[in-house]
C-alpha cells in the first residue's frame, strides 16, 4: 500500500533523514521505532507533505506522493496523528472532530453518522462532547486525535508517538484501540519510541538510527534481536 524508496529530508542544511526505504502492506500495522533524534516523525511529516523530500520516492498504491501539498496527501486517505497530541484547545471536543471531516463536507448526515461512530469507539469523548478540548487529560486528547484523524474516513493511517506522556494502563487502552483499528481493516504505520507497545502489536518493524534503516523485519524478530532488547527494550 505504502512504498518509500531512497528517502532523502532535509530540515534547511541539515539532512534528516538519508535512504530510507520502507514498505507497509495493506491491512497490516508496522511500527518504526527509535531513539528521540532518529528521524521518525520526519518520516510521517515527509509522507504528509509536510518535510521537504530531496531525494528518493513516497507512493501509496503507486500513486506518487514526495510533491503534493499536505491537504493533497490528505485528500487521498492518509489521516495522519501528530505527536504531542495537537487539538486546538479552545474549540470543543465535537468541534474538533468535526475539522477532520474537512473533506467531507457538505455531506451533513455523513459526517454526524461519523462522529457517533467515534463516540461509540471511544465513550468517554461522548461523555465530553461540550467540553472545551483543552480541558480534558492527556489520555483524552490522545483519544481525540485519534478519533479526529479516523471522522476522515482514512484509508491509511499515522501516528506519532500515541503513548507520550501517557500513563502505563491509558497506554494500554491506546494500544488497544489501535489493535481493534486494524482487525477493523485499517492499515496503520506507527512511530513509537516505546518499542516493546510498538512491537507488541506491529505484525513488521523497523528501527530508525541516525536518520538510517538499521533494522527491519517481522516484529516478533525485532522482540528477540539483541540488539533491539539492549537498545531499545531496556536490556
Amino acid at each position: 500500500m505504502l512504498e518509500i524508496t531512497g528517502l532523502d529530508v532535509a530540515y534547511g542544511p541539515l539532512t534528516i533523514l538519508r535512504g530510507v526505504s520502507l514498505e507497509v502492506a495493506r491491512g497490516e500495522i508496522v511500527s518504526v521505532i527509535g531513539s528521540n533524534g532518529a528521524g521518525k516523525s520526519t518520516l510521517l511529516r515527509a509522507i504528509s507533505g509536510l518535510a521537504h523530500v530531496i531525494r528518493g520516492s513516497i507512493a501509496l498504491e503507486g500513486r506518487r506522493l514526495e510533491r503534493l501539498r499536505p491537504e493533497a496527501v490528505a485528500a487521498l486517505g492518509v489521516a495522519h496523528v501528530p505527536q504531542g497530541r495537537q487539538v486546538i484547545p479552545d474549540l470543543s471536543v465535537e468541534d474538533n472532530l468535526r475539522l477532520g471531516a474537512w473533506r467531507l463536507r457538505g455531506d451533513g448526515a455523513r459526517v454526524a453518522r461519523l462522529l457517533e461512530r467515534e463516540y461509540a469507539r471511544f465513550p468517554r469523548l461522548a461523555e465530553r462532547r461540550a467540553r472545551l478540548a483543552g480541558t480534558l487529560s492527556g489520555g483524552e486528547q490522545q483519544m481525540l486525535v485519534i478519533a479526529r484523524g479516523l471522522v476522515m474516513e482514512p484509508a491509511f493511517i499515522m501516528m506519532d508517538e500515541p503513548s507520550l506522556g501517557l500513563a502505563p494502563i491509558v497506554v494500554d487502552e491506546i494500544m488497544e484501540a489501535i489493535r481493534r483499528l486494524n482487525e477493523e481493516g485499517l492499515t496503520v504505520l506507527l512511530v513509537e519510541q516505546a518499542a516493546a507497545y510498538a512491537l507488541a502489536i506491529a505484525d513488521r518493524g523497523y528501527v530508525l538510527k541516525n536518520g538510517e534503516v538499521f533494522l527491519s523485519g517481522p516484529a516478533a524478530q525485532l522482540r528477540d534481536d539483541e540488539r533491539v532488547i539492549h537498545g531499545y527494550l531496556g536490556g
